[in-house]
């Protein structure tokens, strides 16, 4: 592949500390630009800019700053007629806005494209969940040592590449296949028949919505940041035997007025022995990623951002408020207990919601198309209008 370089060396703007940071020397600013014989890259190094704090040098690190943020503004701020343009791709992802303003649609169809046509399910019969209601993937059906059959059978089935594809796709925009990629990709390790018959069926399901894209909404500008993670788990019995060493399942779906932001689903490290446990340990799963959310947020907004995590058992809301240990709690982990402090000091509240209005419900099982197709819709994850 042959590339092109073209630098073009900024003012010396910057200092770059070594090992004493009150000593900085000064450095120059490159924007290199790489051309391609298809497209067009620009690559544009992270930048650190430190200022001294000696009185001497710090009316001119200070002026230096005010240079570098002046030549920013000359070069993409609306000047001499130039108007700046909307991001429309970035790392394969593409950014397309409605007419009205208030939605933004992120999709990767050039991923999706390509995963389908080398697959060949380009065109293919029309399925509309990622897995089977109800169906449950697990080492049961793991070829043994002995079966040769299988063995031969998946020897030349490229089921980690296929997956490998799928899960980039799902951790950009597609949270609605979370579940059934998370669950895939833990027999990756020794898939069988059963296992590349699902992954057939979440290639269906990825072609029937290929047009399907990520819908945030612009809140309005007196709206306050309304940040929601719904959390929500399945007790082992119900979805995991010995094959699963009788873990549960747990998932979140973070969102920020509406808007997902984040969303996971794993089986739990630990093994809870009911499912108020498996809720709870969900709960403290999901706690983490609304802190480190609503911080985000707060960094950009400049205000508090409060999370609610969103969980359908009394029980174990009960316990994210309950000050001491029971004899039926005692033996949790602690790390569990984060979500307790966290609640105590008032960094996130907990609220009630019934299973039918839990947004996680899909990143813990595979639920029938209707209940599926409202599941997405809470997530974000529709097809694009045709006049938007």
């Amino acid at each position: 592949m042959a590339l092109a370089t073209e630098r073009s060396t900024a003012q010396n703007l910057t200092y770059t500390a070594g090992a004493d940071s009150h000593n900085a020397s000064p450095t120059r600013v490159y924007t290199t630009k790489m051309l391609h014989a298809e497209q067009d890259y620009s690559f544009v190094c992270t930048l650190t800019i430190y200022s001294s704090r000696t009185p001497k040098l710090k009316a001119v690190s200070t002026f230096m700053f005010d240079e570098f943020v002046c030549m920013l503004r000359r070069e993409f701020d609306d000047l001499d007629g130039r108007t700046p343009k909307n991001a429309t791709e970035f790392l394969g992802c593409t950014y397309e806005w409605s007419k009205c303003g208030k939605y933004l649609y992120v999709g990767q169809k050039k991923a999706v494209d390509h995963l389908l046509q080398r697959t060949g399910y380009d065109v293919c019969r029309p399925t509309y969940t990622p897995a089977p209601p109800k169906s449950i993937i697990s080492d049961l059906d793991c070829p043994a040592d002995d079966d040769h059959e299988q063995k031969q059978f998946m020897k030349d089935k490229p089921y980690r590449s296929i997956l490998g594809d799928a899960l980039w796709i799902t951790r950009n925009t597609r949270p609605d296949c979370t579940h059934a990629v998370n669950a895939l990709a833990r027999v990756g390790h020794n898939p069988g028949k059963a296992h590349w018959q699902h992954l057939q069926h979440l290639l269906r399901y990825i072609s029937t919505t290929r047009n399907h894209k990520l819908t945030l909404t612009k809140p309005n500008a007196t709206e306050a940041t309304d940040l929601r993670v719904y959390t929500d788990a399945n007790y082992a019995p119900d979805w995991g035997t010995q094959y699963a060493n009788y873990r549960s399942t747990s998932g979140y779906v973070s969102l920020a007025n509406g808007s997902p932001l984040s969303w996971r689903s794993r089986r739990q490290t630990l093994t809870a022995q009911s499912s108020v446990e498996s809720e709870y340990y969900g709960a403290a799963d999901a706690a983490k990623e609304a802190l480190k959310v609503s911080r985000l947020l707060t960094c950009f907004m400049q205000k508090p951002v409060k999370p609610t995590l969103h969980i359908d058992n009394k029980s174990a809301i009960s316990m994210s408020h309950s000050p001491s240990d029971q004899d039926a709690t005692k033996h949790l982990d602690v790390r569990a207990h984060f979500l307790r402090e966290c609640v105590r000091d008032g960094v996130m509240d907990t609220d009630y919601c019934p299973t039918a209005d839990q947004w996680g419900d899909g990143m813990t099982k595979s639920l029938p198309a209707p209940a599926f197709a409202t599941f997405t819709h809470q997530v974000g994850v529709r097809p694009t209008p045709p006049h938007t």
